[in-house]
């Protein structure tokens, strides 16, 4: 994807102002810079503590957990378990976290589990 100076110009400032955000206030909260806008959880806080929540809840494997990501705000997502993964429209220091690509979530789903989808339905 081609972005124009535009884009590029806030996508720096978002990198800038997530860092200074972090210097700040390391000790409270994590600012993640996204394409326009920044971020900002409670220090402990992500998407990868939610799930971790809900596996323990609901008594899931972590194994049977899979997840898909595309921006800094993903990456303890992306990094949690044994199936973490990353669109392909990811920034590649994002892709960097991931095991696996893939185009869209409807990917994931087709190659991962349309087979055992199929299974369910015979």
């Amino acid at each position: 994807m081609r972005r124009s100076y535009y884009q590029w110009k806030i996508q720096i400032q978002t990198l800038e102002v997530a860092s200074k955000i972090n210097d700040l206030y390391y000790d409270q909260v994590v600012a993640y810079p996204n394409n326009f806008v920044v971020d900002i959880v409670p220090k402990g806080v992500s998407k990868a503590t939610g799930i971790d929540f809900l596996i323990e809840y609901a008594n899931i494997k972590e194994e049977d957990v899979y997840t898909i990501g595309d921006g800094h705000n993903d990456i303890p997502l992306i990094e949690f378990g044994v199936h973490g993964s990353v669109m392909s429209c990811a920034d590649e220091d994002v892709k960097a976290h991931a095991q696996v690509e893939y185009d869209s979530v409807s990917d994931l789903i087709s190659k991962k589990f349309i087979n055992k989808i199929r299974g369910y339905f015979r």
